[in-house]
């Protein structure tokens, strides 16, 4: 785009800005609601994701892997290494690995909601060989991001945000557009890329010199994009491996049943809420920590008896005591009966909305902000 188509697009850019390249499938997501959508997807294919389960070592075997934790160890036939900024950790469990991983720090600022619109579209700098430089994105939640920075660490834990930090993105970020200042920062959080400098800062997806360990290793910028990409990918290596063997696809996977793992997964899938009390507790247990609408199903039973006995109560002991106090003649107190009964009625209708008000705000509401 030439000066002008740049400016009529995005007006609050630095006008020194002369000529831009417009990519107009460039969007932008959530990485959080990503990960989890992710994970969910996982979960219901019956796949079992381990927290605070760290690799302390791992055995290669005649017909596979033994992946040992603190506590447990797992038996496998195929090993992919994802470990971010500790995979060559992993794979020097097994060989002496080829690359090495840098840690490189970038720090995010997100500014108050009072910038929303400064920017319509992503605003990149010029890249350089290290990074794509200090963004100004525009995101799904209506805020303006800016950042990251690209500081090389030899810690893999370290992710503070700091002053110097902060002042050298405002610095980049005020060079597209003035207008940003570091006084609208409302949050800020750090994360570390797992860079391999030694290849050009590129991903390294492949079969390792070690039969049936695969590597997705210094997975950076653009990783999340190319996430898709790179798991259809891998699973392509693993069926190249799987062949090798002489075995299905199938036949590679671990069945979680080997370890007393989701031995009902099919019952989870095909069990419908209405059969839900007839199963035994430990099972409901399962099936709740599966899939939280079982929960929200089972504490819906409880509170709509409960919201719907509580207004006829309150609406019966008005229309009680009404009658206790009419003492004006049986004329007037006919008259104020049959009033008394409009009252209840309403009181009844406004009894049902709010069950379902309340059941509104329980079951649909609060678990979509948690």
């Amino acid at each position: 785009m030439n000066e002008k188509q740049v400016h009529e697009k995005e007006p609050n850019l630095n006008e020194k800005i002369h000529a831009a390249i417009w990519c107009p499938t460039t969007s932008v997501l959530n990485p959080y609601e990503m990960t989890i959508a992710a994970a969910r997807s996982c979960a219901a294919s019956g796949v079992h994701i381990y927290t605070s389960t760290p690799v302390t070592a791992i055995q290669k075997t005649d017909d596979g892997f033994i992946v040992k934790s603190n506590d447990r160890e797992f038996k496998a036939k195929i090993v992919v290494n994802a470990a971010g900024v500790f995979a060559s950790d992993v794979s020097a469990m097994l060989y002496k690995p080829d690359f090495k991983i840098t840690a490189r720090k970038g720090e995010e600022y997100l500014l108050d909601r009072a910038k929303k619109g400064i920017v319509k579209s992503v605003i990149f700098p010029c890249p350089n060989a290290v990074t794509k430089g200090t963004l100004v994105i525009p995101t799904v939640d209506g805020t303006v991001m800016v950042g990251p920075t690209a500081e090389a660490l030899d810690n893999y834990t370290d992710k503070s945000t700091t002053t110097e930090g902060c002042a050298k993105v405002f610095s980049m970020a005020k060079e597209l557009v003035p207008s940003i200042n570091m006084f609208d920062v409302i949050s800020a959080f750090a994360g570390l890329r797992p860079a391999i400098v030694e290849n050009g800062n590129d991903f390294i997806i492949r079969e390792s010199s070690v039969e049936g360990f695969v590597e997705c290793v210094g997975i950076q910028s653009p990783g999340l994009t190319a996430s898709p990409a790179i798991g259809e990918y891998t699973v392509d290596i693993i069926k190249k491996i799987c062949e090798k063997k002489g075995m299905k696809f199938e036949d590679c996977l671990v069945d979680a049943r080997i370890y007393g793992l989701d031995s009902r997964r099919e019952e989870y899938k095909t069990v419908a809420i209405k059969d839900y009390d007839k199963l035994t507790a430990d099972i409901q247990n399962e099936i709740i920590i599966k899939d939280c609408k079982y929960y929200r199903e089972k504490l819906k039973k409880l509170i709509k008896p409960i919201l719907i006995f509580v207004g006829f109560g309150l609406s019966y002991l008005l229309y009680y005591l009404s009658l206790e106090s009419c003492n004006d003649g049986e004329g007037a107190c006919s008259t104020y009966i049959s009033w008394i009964k409009l009252k209840v009625i309403e009181e009844i209708i406004s009894c049902i909305l709010l069950t379902i008000m309340i059941q509104t705000i329980i079951f649909k509401i609060i678990p979509y902000i948690s």
